[in-house]
Formats: C-alpha cells, structure tokens, sequence
C-alpha cells in the first residue's frame, strides 16, 4: 500500500464579531480560551482500475478541537482577553514521513485597532515573541470598532 502524507500548515480564519454599544462606558472583561491540538485524517482517495491502494494522511491544527476555530463576541469597549495554549509537540513532516518537534506560532487579528496594544498584534518576531510548543500566550485589547474582523496563525517568522 502507497501512503501518501500531507501536512497542511496552521491556518485558522475566523470571524470576531464586535458589536455596537450604546455607551462604551459599559466595559465588560470577555475572557476567551484557545487551545491548538492536532488532528490527523486519514482517507483513501478513489483509484483508478488496476490501481494499488494508498492512503493519504492530512494532520491538521484545531481550535478548541474545531476547524475553523470559534468564533470571538465582544461588545464595542468590552476588554478583550484571549488565552491561547499550544498544545503542540509534534508535526508531521510530509517529507520524510516523520514526526518532529512542533514550530512556534502566532495569532494574527485582522481588523483590531492596536492602538496602544501593538505588542497582541500576533506578527511573530515582529511585534510578539512567537507561543512556543506547550505554552501559552495571553492577548489583550479594547474593542473600539464595531464590525467583522478575522484571525489566523503565523508559523514561526511567516510574517
């Protein structure tokens, strides 16, 4: 049997939805928890006649066990607060068809102001320290526009 492996690299889109308040005077602490664990697939792609079996393996990196991650509500002035664990160790290597040690990542909000909260930007080596294997990371801001935005991962200095 062929085996075919493929790693798909860490990236999560996901809505953050902030709605409009009538005063941001109302604050409320909006603490979030996010936790990324592997998920390895495994499936059998159709064959052709005459064709031997293979089976390809994916591994993907979840969100709270959920692709894509969960979706973060806040309220316009609401503060913010974002645990993220890196429950990763180890990767696969599409390559060599074997594990090793996991990279460090970072989350990325697209559409957060960051006024004065540039070092929860998540651009890793750029305005964070990447969250290394078997960490965790805390994110903090104000929400001070209403709307959609989105985050996603950066992999090491993938900025």
């Amino acid at each position: 049997m062929d085996i075919t492996l493929k790693y798909h690299a860490l990236v999560i889109l996901q809505a953050i939805e902030v709605f409009g308040a009538s005063a941001i005077s109302a604050q409320i602490l909006r603490p979030f928890f996010l936790t990324l664990e592997s998920l390895v697939f495994m499936t059998f792609p159709s064959m052709q006649p005459g064709e031997s079996a293979r089976m390809v393996i994916y591994e993907f990196v979840t969100v709270n066990g959920q692709i894509p991650g969960p979706t973060i509500f806040a309220d316009w002035g609401d503060e913010v607060v974002i645990n993220v664990y890196s429950n990763l160790t180890e990767v696969l290597d599409e390559i060599r068809g074997e594990y090793h040690p996991a990279s460090p990542l970072s989350f990325h909000w697209h559409g957060i102001n960051q006024r004065n909260t540039n070092e929860n930007d998540g651009v890793p080596s750029l305005t964070q320290c990447p969250i290394s294997p078997e960490s965790t990371f805390t994110y903090r801001w104000r929400a001070t526009q209403h709307g959609t935005a989105w985050y996603h991962s950066h992999i090491e200095t993938q900025a």
